[in-house]
């Protein structure tokens, strides 16, 4: 299953070329963040359903968050849940798997301190909601710098060297409910490891990822920023590759 993560800024005027980005690459389920689209929804967009959850249609677009979800895997989708205007979740069955993915949109940096803890709590509740039987695949702009570390249960050592606030709130959230942050156990160059850059001001950073329970029967095999796709955003479309192994795996893992 391969697993898109983007920070598309607006999917207004823009979704179908979007989903032909997601198509060449073969992804599977994709989370948007950032996609400015008011209410709350279920559509059909080319290949993909798109579930929306986005601010009150009466509100100035802002926030907003998306999955999109192959047409493939529309007989396993079991229900959805537009959380808020920064969290979705959609459960699917397959494989013997009892999958849930969670798209989410964390505040900036430097957003209100009261706001942030708000998401956070929400986010928490989300997952211990969804319980512990269920595979999680949570997925989406962060907008949180976690760093790396060696040895360690929740980041990895190929990550970036700077820490922010809203990266210790996630991790902080990861060692709360047993999760990873899987992008920095792939070494890989800058140019696939940087999800986010502002060329004019010569900046990068490691915001958008793909996070997992820290046991668990998906086999992660690659996160990492793709250079080639486009939709006029400074994010860059992170992939995620999960293998979904099968019972007879399942035993010896």
């Amino acid at each position: 299953m391969k697993i898109g993560i983007w920070n598309t800024q607006s999917i207004r005027g823009k979704l179908e070329e979007v989903v032909k980005e997601l198509k060449k690459l073969n992804i599977d389920i994709a989370s948007l963040s950032e996609t400015k689209k008011k209410g709350q929804g279920i559509e059909q967009v080319g290949d993909y359903i798109h579930v929306y959850s986005g601010v009150p249609k009466e509100k100035r677009a802002c926030k907003g968050i998306s999955l999109l979800i192959h047409s493939k895997y529309k007989k396993f989708i079991t229900n959805w849940t537009p959380v808020n205007e920064r969290i979705l979740t959609a459960n699917l069955n397959l494989l013997g798997y009892k999958l849930t993915i969670i798209g989410t949109y964390g505040p900036n940096e430097d957003e209100e301190v009261a706001l942030k803890d708000q998401y956070m709590e929400l986010l928490n509740q989300t997952i211990i909601d969804i319980g512990s039987t269920r595979e999680i695949v949570l997925i989406g702009d962060l907008n949180a710098r976690v760093g790396r570390r060696l040895n360690h249960h929740i980041v990895g050592r190929h990550g970036e060297e700077t820490e922010n606030e809203n990266g210790r709130r996630l991790i902080n959230l990861c060692e709360q409910r047993e999760l990873k942050i899987m992008n920095g156990y792939f070494a890989h160059r800058d140019i696939h490891k940087f999800t986010w850059r502002q060329e004019t001001r010569h900046l990068k950073s490691i915001i958008d990822y793909l996070i997992v329970k820290q046991k668990t029967n998906l086999k992660i095999n690659d996160v990492r920023a793709c250079r080639g796709p486009e939709c006029g955003s400074d994010h860059y479309l992170v992939k995620g590759e999960i293998r979904m192994l099968y019972e007879t795996e399942r035993k010896y893992k």
